[in-house]
């Protein structure tokens, strides 16, 4: 048959409409927590050297990202990142990738565990991937953060030394509350936690040295980088 004895009227909006309902599923597909869990986090993680894992993806309107029960584990090292749930919410992204505006971030029943030893450990795993030659002609990153939200939360520091001796800090209870925070150093923070600080001879053993008690911090950096020294 040639292209002259087609019906294009016909055909046209039928083709339309069949490429229309393909879009759809296809952004239903690509969105859903099961490609996203099962698909997207384990390429992701390859590319990045870690193993990602989630229970549950869920992306509204491209701009909002809700993640349950999240893991990130560097390759060969200690878990450094567990949250029951993770949302971040998008105000704008410069397509040049040189800015970010992001509305809200919220972690509820984090863990963050940072372990250093004399051969790196997970933490320099993680800021190897961002050590790469930066280009000096192009200005850096900007970010802008208008509400951050942490409850429920523990961060563990730990470092081991040559000689298997350790020191550490465990703030557990985290909750973090704030506002209009940024690249240009400005922001209010409002921190309360329970810390514990140790210290021991060899960190396969309990350690001999412990010191702890309530902290409680309000912050307000109301900086520019004009101010900065330097």
């Amino acid at each position: 048959m040639s292209l002259k004895g087609i019906n294009w009227k016909k055909w046209l909006p039928i083709t339309g409409g069949a490429l229309i309902v393909l879009v759809f599923l296809a952004y239903f597909i690509i969105t859903s927590s099961f490609f996203l869990t099962k698909v997207a986090l384990p390429i992701a993680g390859n590319f990045l050297q870690m193993e990602i894992k989630a229970d549950s993806v869920k992306v509204s309107g491209l701009s909002k990202v809700d993640v349950k029960g999240l893991k990130v584990t560097p390759n060969g090292e200690e878990t450094i990142l567990e949250a029951g749930e993770v949302l971040a919410e998008l105000n704008k992204l410069d397509l040049s990738f040189a800015s970010f505006s992001i509305k809200e971030v919220y972690l509820d029943k984090g863990l963050v565990n940072i372990v250093q030893t004399p051969d790196g450990g997970n933490l320099a795993a993680v800021l190897k991937m961002f050590s790469g030659e930066s280009d000096t002609n192009k200005p850096p990153m900007a970010l802008q953060v208008d509400k951050v939200t942490v409850k429920d939360s523990t961060v563990k520091w730990k470092m081991i030394g040559a000689d298997n001796s350790v020191m550490g800090a465990d703030l557990m209870k985290v909750n973090v509350a704030g506002a209009g925070i940024g690249t240009e150093l400005s922001g209010k923070v409002n921190v309360t936690t329970d810390l514990d600080f140790y210290m021991g001879s060899n960190y396969k053993a309990e350690p001999e040295q412990y010191m702890g008690g309530a902290f409680l911090a309000d912050l307000v950096v109301p900086l520019t980088k004009e101010m900065m020294p330097g």
